[in-house]
């Protein structure tokens, strides 16, 4: 930590404690990861490439630097930086380094009540849900109730493929089952009708509004209009003659 005048170094070996001895080290945590699963082999017969593994684990510190905006990460693989974000605390600027693709067409902020985030416009969409992330209480979460909440809050104005979204939501932990999945990915809310009415209202509130236009459709006004004005003035010139 910042306030200290050291740090702690910890060698683990097969999940033996080897050294764990205080150091002199920047703020913050580095960890450095070799070898892995190389005393399960049995692990190894359920590995993919070494570039699809690296893939999935990349995959899910992106996620969790943008739940984290305050924090500083920074990946690194194979010697070679493939991130850095600047730890400022802005999730949207997080999300612009490491999603390029979520916001090609922008993306409107939702905040009401205890849901927050980022959805894009109605005809900004996507062919699959990759482009969707939801945390609840900072856990990263794979949830029915909640793609349903965000459907919903487009009213019916999403005609193909999926909208684009980062969804912070906050919920008392009395009133969710975390227990439900081994890697803990999906959560139960015992009050499922609440928290997707919630999330309907949220996004609505952001798509509802002269942003939430769609851009082909503001684009495809524009269009007309100068068509139309083309039209009239053509009919001007003639009339002149």
């Amino acid at each position: 930590r910042a306030e200290d005048i050291s740090g702690v170094k910890l060698v683990l070996h097969g999940g033996r404690v080897v050294t764990k001895e205080r150091t002199g080290c920047n703020t913050g945590t580095t960890v450095i990861v070799e070898d892995l699963f190389y005393n399960t082999p049995a692990r190894r017969k359920f590995m993919k490439t070494d570039a699809r593994e690296a893939s999935s684990i990349i995959e899910l510190i992106q996620q969790y630097a943008v739940c984290y905006a305050g924090i500083r990460f920074m990946m690194i693989n194979n010697g070679m930086t493939l991130f850095s974000t600047n730890g400022d605390g802005d999730p949207q600027a997080v999300i612009n380094l490491l999603y390029p693709s979520l916001v090609r067409n922008g993306l409107l902020p939702v905040s009401s009540g205890s849901v927050k985030g980022y959805v894009s416009d109605p005809g900004s969409t996507m062919s699959t849900r990759k482009g969707q992330l939801f945390f609840v209480n900072g856990r990263l979460v794979s949830s029915a109730v909640i793609e349903k909440g965000l459907e919903e809050g487009y009213q019916g104005r999403v005609f193909s493929g999926f909208p684009a979204a980062v969804l912070f939501i906050e919920a008392e932990p009395s009133d969710i089952d975390v227990n439900i999945h081994p890697g803990k990915q999906e959560i139960r809310f015992l009050r499922q009708d609440d928290v997707r009415s919630d999330i309907a209202d949220a996004v609505s509130k952001a798509v509802m509004t002269d942003a939430g236009v769609p851009k082909g459709f503001v684009k495809n006004i524009e269009s007309t209009a100068e068509k139309q004005l083309n039209v009239d003035v053509q009919q001007k010139e003639e009339k002149k003659e």
